[in-house]
This record gives C-alpha cells, structure tokens and sequence, in this order.
C-alpha cells in the first residue's frame, strides 16, 4: 500500500469518526436538552417551579442514562438525587431564577449521555489496519 493511498485512507475514517460524532451529540442536546427543557419551561406556569424544574426537568436525561448506555441504575439515580437536591436548594433560596437553572442543570444529563457516545463510537469504530503507516522503502 503506498503512503498517499493510506493516508486518505486515514482521513477519510477520521472525517467518518468525527461527522458521526457530530451529530450523534447534535441529536443527544436536541432529544435530552432542548426539548426537556422546553417542556418543563411549558409546564412550570402550571404545575409550579419544583415540580416541573426539579422533579421532571432531570428524570428524562437520567433515566436515559442507564437504558441507553448500559450502565448502573444507581448511577443514573445518584445524579438525579444530586441534581435534585442542588435545584431544590437554588429554587429555595432564590439564587437562581427557576427558567435560568433549567437551561443549566438539564446540560448535565445530556453532556454525560455525549461522553458516553462519544467513548462508545470510538471505542467501536474501525480504525484497525491504519495504526502504522506504511514502509515507504
């Protein structure tokens, strides 16, 4: 194999690699953050701020967590928990404006569901048999 043929070879797995990647992470922060938070942003009005923040707001982001990724439960409930508990005490306070900590506290789930896709295609895409370069003798 000559070196200008195993190069585009490269290139063209990693272009593959990283369009994949794209929009695997486009449709993670479109399914599990943009829409949950504009659900909750249109149930806060009727159902209150903790309820529709705190109580929905994570549950869909981390319950994906385990069903897709293939992970503990108690993984994905721990993060609820602590989500939960860190919105509960800015919702309380004041802190934080309830719309504002929406868009915040729902990025958690959905990048932790990013890392794990993203670590998934790489760990399963095919870059064997272009680890070296060839001799070039």
């Amino acid at each position: 194999m000559k070196l200008d043929v195993w190069y585009t070879d490269l290139q063209m797995r990693v272009m593959r690699f990283v369009v994949l990647v794209t929009l695997a992470t486009a449709l993670i922060l479109v399914v599990f953050y943009i829409v949950p938070t504009l659900l909750e942003l249109k149930l806060a009005p009727r159902a209150g701020p903790f309820i529709a923040f705190v109580v929905v707001g994570d549950s869909i982001g981390c319950l994906a967590i385990p069903t897709l990724m293939k992970v503990r439960w108690r993984n994905g409930l721990a993060l609820y928990a602590a989500l939960t508990a860190i919105e509960t005490l800015l919702v309380g306070s004041g802190a934080v404006p309830a719309q504002r900590l929406a868009w915040v506290t729902d990025l958690v789930p959905a990048l932790v569901l990013v890392c794990f896709t993203t670590l998934a295609i790489s760990v399963s895409y095919p870059f064997r048999g272009v680890a070296s370069s060839p001799r070039t003798e």
